[in-house]
């Protein structure tokens, strides 16, 4: 009996990730489209695609050969057994002996090295620089991946999962650095292994910018329909393998039906967790921690309305900082500065944003004085400078506040840098209230100021931030855009 209720949860697990594998991506990219302001697919949209690929017939190249026609098979294969073996709800399965991390590891590195030669077999342009740029991030990946196992390894005494998160879950973890930066190092693998932002975008369309799509061009039919669903249990793969060494709650050991209930229930939840926070990495794109990132996610924006979100992100993460200034410093009156940033930054002022650019009907696309890459570069000289010359200036103050100073230099000049690159309005209004929000950060870091000051200088922000309004609508209504170009035209100072 023990070994049927063994066998019925092992096939539970590997039935459970295959069908939970397009449900997680359809999830992730509703919460994406919903993040952006869109309705999105519907979450089985990834079903029914599967489907009709499933249904269609199959269209090979003349100069395919017989590997090209299996390889989708053996990566689907390669995949699926190493996304079953990954203990998502219970702990001691019937192969639970081989669940080992070296073992997914080399199962993912098979399907990667045969999807690459399939790229390679049809002899297009495109398939061979997808194959070519696959196996170049994968040559900084996998020894990422495997410095990973070892950290663990050394940590919890084994490679095998089930033990690993047994460990994991136990009092005697406590809290490492080893592991904290092991975390980052597998959400970072992660990412680059299934083409994520920033690393890749899913979604994209373009041929030369492409990465794993530019592979799979010639595929179709079954074919494709086999790919897409490997790469749906690889995200659900590195995401179970998250959640069982980092998050290791719920994982049950008995083989009851109330036990199994729990874990598939607690499983569910995690994926959700992680769904949305994977969501909000996309389109965050390189969503940080700091102010400094932070500005720089702004720097890298297109589009208005993600701008606009970011920015609000800006001052959430300001209004924190301040709060904890406000905790480290015995500093009541900061958590009034951090409260007006959280109310007017974070809130009133995006969402007023948001209103102004549905009145004035402004196109979505940010206009750019010069490139992304260009205005990344000068972004991170900046940062440079102001490392350089704050830690020099400030060499007798408080290390902590040392440090704040230079980040809050850093932060003021990004907002400064984006009002420069910024040819729209509304963006450069983005730019001037970044910049404010390194002037706070300045100042609180600093030991804080006078609450009267503070007051006085959020109530002069918002008064500016009213009038730049009401100009925006009338360089809306006199020239019927916000580009800043058109009024340098206008005054004949630009040919």
């Amino acid at each position: 009996m023990a070994v049927i209720l063994d066998f019925t949860a092992q096939l539970t697990q590997m039935l459970l990730v295959l069908a939970l594998a397009p449900l997680f991506t359809g999830f992730v990219r509703k919460v994406k489209a919903r993040l952006l302001r869109r309705q999105g697919p519907p979450l089985i949209q990834p079903y029914r695609d599967l489907v009709r690929l499933a249904r269609k017939d199959v269209v090979l190249a003349e100069s395919a050969s017989w590997l090209f026609r299996i390889v989708p098979y053996l990566v689907f294969a390669a995949t699926w057994v190493a996304a079953a073996l990954v203990p998502t709800f219970r702990t001691g399965l019937l192969f639970s002996w081989s669940a080992d991390l070296i073992a997914i590891a080399a199962l993912l590195g098979s399907g990667r090295f045969f999807l690459a030669l399939a790229g390679l077999d049809v002899g297009t342009s495109f398939g061979g620089i997808g194959s070519s740029r696959e196996v170049m991030i994968a040559s900084l990946a996998e020894p990422a991946m495997i410095m990973i196992v070892f950290t663990l390894a050394l940590i919890a005494g084994s490679t095998q999962l089930s033990t690993m998160a047994a460990f994991m879950a136990s009092p005697d973890v406590g809290l490492r650095v080893s592991l904290a930066m092991a975390l980052v190092a597998l959400l970072m693998v992660a990412i680059a292994e299934n083409g994520r932002v920033p690393v890749d975008n899913p979604a994209t369309h373009l041929e030369l910018t492409m990465v794993h799509e530019a592979m799979v061009l010639e595929y179709s039919g079954r074919h494709l329909a086999l790919i897409e669903l490997s790469a749906s249990l690889k995200l659900i793969l590195y995401v179970s393998v998250v959640a069982c060494l980092f998050v290791p709650w719920g994982l049950q050991r008995e083989a009851g039906a109330a036990a199994l209930t729990i874990g598939v229930v607690t499983y569910l939840a995690k994926l959700a967790v992680l769904g949305v926070l994977l969501a909000l990495f996309d389109v965050a794109h390189l969503l940080a921690g700091s102010l400094v990132l932070i500005s720089f996610l702004e720097l890298y924006q297109d589009r208005l309305y993600a701008l606009l979100n970011i920015f609000a992100l800006h001052a959430l993460v300001l209004a924190t900082s301040v709060a904890w200034q406000a905790f480290i410093q015995d500093a009541p009156h900061l958590y009034v500065t951090a409260l007006i940033a959280l109310t007017f930054k974070a809130i009133v002022i995006p969402t007023a944003l948001h209103r102004i650019i549905v009145r004035l009907g402004i196109h979505r696309e940010i206009e750019k004085v010069v490139g992304v890459g260009t205005a990344m570069l000068a972004g991170i000289g900046l940062v440079a400078l102001s490392m350089v010359v704050m830690l020099r200036v400030t060499q007798e103050a408080d290390p902590l506040a040392r440090e704040d100073l230079a980040f809050a230099l850093s932060v003021v000049l990004l907002g400064l840098l984006m009002m420069v690159t910024r040819r729209n309005a509304v963006s450069q209004v983005v730019g001037f209230m970044s910049l404010e929000n390194g002037l706070v950060l300045a100042a609180t870091g600093a030991k804080g100021m006078p609450l009267v000051v503070e007051i006085s200088v959020a109530f002069s922000i918002l008064i500016a931030f009213i009038v730049i309004g009401i100009f925006l609508f009338r360089i809306r209504e006199r020239f019927d855009t916000v580009d800043v170009q058109v009024l340098d035209q206008f005054r004949g100072e630009r040919r």
